[in-house]
């Protein structure tokens, strides 16, 4: 109550916003639509996965878990320092802007490759050692591992995707990242439904990868 006096003169008669932040609210609204959109994902996933055999959600969602783990390793190992490196890059010279893209590309090309041949070789290894104890079986580790593989597509397009993303960012546009990411999405709907009818849920996660490679 103290502070109400005070907090009342700070406020000033008229509100009025800096250009700069008037741009910034107006490039934010692409991406908050798109990720109030794409958050459907899981309800999507569950709606779909209701009908089949028990576990089978649970299966998909320690995969699902695994592979976001990964991606978020590889998104803050590289795609985060190279946003910084390439919004300092673009200075209305794209020839420049494209040698530092090119560049961070090929650093996140050395992360995904290493992690694709592993996950392909050892993926039954991994989910064995991590999680088989308990009511979790050898059975649920061969599930689970299958699953995995197949959202290898999911790693690649979300860990290369977010470096392009973000070079979109630098440039000052995130409508396009967002409709092309919408349109996708909108379309993995029909793939997954397919993919469910005719592979249960591990047709929906070749789906998945699917969708967001594309």
């Amino acid at each position: 109550s103290c502070l109400v006096p005070a907090i009342r003169f700070a406020i000033p008669q008229r509100l009025s916003f800096p250009p700069s932040t008037m741009l910034a609210l107006r490039r934010s609204i692409p991406l908050i639509a798109f990720n109030s959109y794409t958050k459907l994902d899981p309800v999507i996933d569950r709606v779909l996965l209701a009908g089949l055999t028990v576990g089978a959600i649970s299966h998909l969602n320690y995969a699902q878990r695994f592979i976001t783990a990964l991606v978020l390793v590889a998104s803050s190992g590289v795609s985060t320092m190279a946003f910084s490196d390439l919004a300092g890059a673009y200075s209305g010279d794209l020839s420049q802007f494209r040698v530092r893209f090119y560049e961070n590309l090929r650093r996140m090309l050395l992360v995904v490759i290493p992690v694709v041949v592993g996950l392909s070789l050892f993926a039954q290894a991994s989910i064995r050692t991590l999680l088989e104890r308990g009511e979790f079986t050898s059975q649920d580790t061969t599930q689970v591992s299958i699953l995995l593989i197949a959202l290898i597509g999911f790693f690649v397009a979300s860990a290369v995707g977010d470096l392009i993303a973000k070079c979109f960012y630098a440039l000052g546009d995130t409508k396009t990242p967002s409709i092309i990411g919408a349109l996708a999405f909108t379309l993995g709907m029909g793939f997954k439904i397919a993919g469910v009818q005719y592979w249960g849920v591990l047709g929906l996660a070749i789906a998945t990868s699917g969708y967001t490679l594309l």
